[in-house]
């Protein structure tokens, strides 16, 4: 008979493992599109059914956002599991313990792993292959998650839209207005990198800084 375990990845095989294991899953999905392969700060778990890997989360700890929203919320991100319920169960439960054991109360996610990154769950269109920072998964996680005892907090909603040759003379009339203002849009300088990395960081912390769930970008994402 076959046993579930959920164990904590501690070596590298467990690591190698983890990575691996959407290449199984999605195997199968013409949509699917292979993530770049990078390492993540995060407690990372899996599941397994005797020595088959089924299953993988990663607990995040993110201080920036305790200290910001101050709401004892931590994340989970990189979520994969086969269409079974207790294989998610175990996985969620494993994640839940080891936040309650650190004193925090709300398991939120998938975050990929932030806000600045890829984040969210896929509910419908999964006809379409996924856009650059757009998640991406199987038609049963909705189910599976809120089976495991999750439930959607926000809805994320993206557009697809079809650019014409010319843009409307409306959103000319606009950019001159803001051009006599001052304002002007200039490539990207290669040569100062650094500086141009910073420059974006400044006006995108700016701009998101209202948005639920917010973290401030660090230099050493946007480098």
């Amino acid at each position: 008979m076959e046993r579930l375990t959920v164990e904590a990845i501690e070596d590298p095989h467990g690591l190698r493992a983890f990575i691996r294991f959407p290449e199984i899953l999605y195997r199968d999905d013409p949509c699917w599109v292979a993530p770049l392969r990078r390492n993540e700060r995060a407690r990372l778990f899996r599941a397994r059914w005797d020595r088959e890997v089924v299953g993988r989360v990663a607990v995040i700890v993110d201080r920036w956002h305790l200290e910001r929203w101050k709401d004892g919320a931590e994340f989970f991100g990189f979520f994969e599991a086969i269409a079974d319920d207790p294989v998610a169960g175990s996985i969620f439960e494993a994640a839940r313990g080891w936040l309650r054991a650190r004193g925090l109360a709300i398991l939120r996610g998938p975050f990929n792993p932030s806000t600045n990154d890829v984040c969210g769950l896929l509910t419908d269109g999964f006809q379409y292959p996924p856009r650059i920072m757009m998640p991406y998964n199987p038609s049963y996680y909705p189910t599976l998650l809120e089976r495991a005892g999750l439930r959607p907090v926000r809805e994320l909603l993206s557009y697809e839209l079809d650019v014409p040759p010319a843009l409307p003379e409306a959103i000319s009339r606009v950019a001159n207005a803001a051009s006599g203002r001052g304002v002007r849009v200039r490539s990207l300088v290669p040569s100062r990198l650094s500086a141009e990395a910073e420059a974006f960081r400044s006006i995108y912390n700016a701009a998101w800084s209202k948005n639920w769930g917010f973290v401030p970008m660090s230099e050493s994402e946007a480098a």
